[in-house]
């Protein structure tokens, strides 16, 4: 299972990719579940990436599966597009 908080406990750069403040989450939020995607599949961000120096630990020869809770269409919507 994958339980996602508020408080990643761990460095600046960890924290900020996973809470960035003061950006428009709802912008962010399709680019945030495709790192996310790539941080738990161990899956290396593109060359440049802000975050390609993240890895997500522990890692095992499986990932979790992915879901996208939401109560509203654009939930919905991304969740569709990704296939989540």
């Amino acid at each position: 299972h994958l339980g996602v908080g508020r408080a990643p406990g761990s460095d600046g750069l960890t924290a900020y990719a996973l809470n960035p403040q003061g950006n428009a989450a709802v912008e962010d939020f399709p680019q945030q579940v495709i790192d996310l995607r790539a941080w738990i599949s161990g899956t290396p961000l593109q060359d440049g990436h802000p975050y390609a120096s993240i890895r997500a630990h522990p890692t095992g020869p499986t990932t979790p599966e992915l879901w996208i809770l939401g109560s509203s269409d654009y939930g919905a919507q991304l969740a569709a597009h990704f296939g989540l």
